[in-house]
């Protein structure tokens, strides 16, 4: 229920339903998750942190093997503006752990401190190692792109993404608050597909 509520924009039933379903089971990674989604599409990055330690706490606890808190507690640095500690984390992190769901988010990291030249070379290794895959992730060469300033590439990859409704990660209204794809947002064929998949 909260996810629909979400879906279709009532943001505050949404983060109401999805609350009453954390009280029941604490536990649900998935769940939490969710409110994630919620705070990035409703435009509430100020709870972002709060909700990151909420996920990080409850993995230690209970999945010490799951790592994806580290996503979030990434995404909470970036969408806070909080550059340099988002940085330092996952530098620290990459040390000693290989997460490759948080790497994009640190070559954004990277770039918004400075070191423009050195995201901008592990763009196009991303780049250069997705499109020797059968079946490349779009997304992530979408970003690559937009975020080496290539919109036309960018908004090519980003027309071949496979939109869901029931997955919040592959949901359109998510990109459309995505930083990565931030050069690319108010470009026609960007948010005419983004209507599109909306309608």
């Amino acid at each position: 229920i909260g996810s629909f509520f979400c879906h279709i924009g009532d943001f505050s039933r949404s983060e109401y339903f999805l609350q009453e379903a954390i009280s029941l089971h604490p536990k649900d990674l998935f769940l939490l998750s969710q409110l994630g989604y919620l705070y990035i599409r409703s435009g509430q990055y100020d709870k972002l942190t709060d909700f990151a330690l909420q996920l990080e706490t409850t993995s230690k606890e209970h999945f010490p093997n799951n790592y994806s808190y580290l996503v979030w507690k990434a995404t909470a640095y970036l969408y806070s503006g909080k550059y340099s500690e988002g940085l330092a984390m996952c530098e620290e992190y990459l040390k000693h752990k290989d997460v490759d769901a948080i790497f994009s988010i640190y070559t954004l990291l990277l770039a918004k401190n400075g070191f423009r030249k050195k995201a901008e070379k592990l763009w196009r290794e991303l780049i250069d190692n997705n499109l020797r895959e059968e079946n490349p992730d779009n997304s992530m060469v979408a970003r690559c792109y937009a975020m080496l300033g290539n919109k036309e590439k960018a908004l090519t990859y980003f027309e071949k993404i496979e939109f869901s409704h029931t997955n919040s990660q592959l949901n359109p209204d998510f990109y459309s608050r995505d930083l990565m794809l931030e050069t690319i947002w108010n470009e026609p064929r960007f948010v005419n597909r983004i209507q599109q998949e909306r309608d």
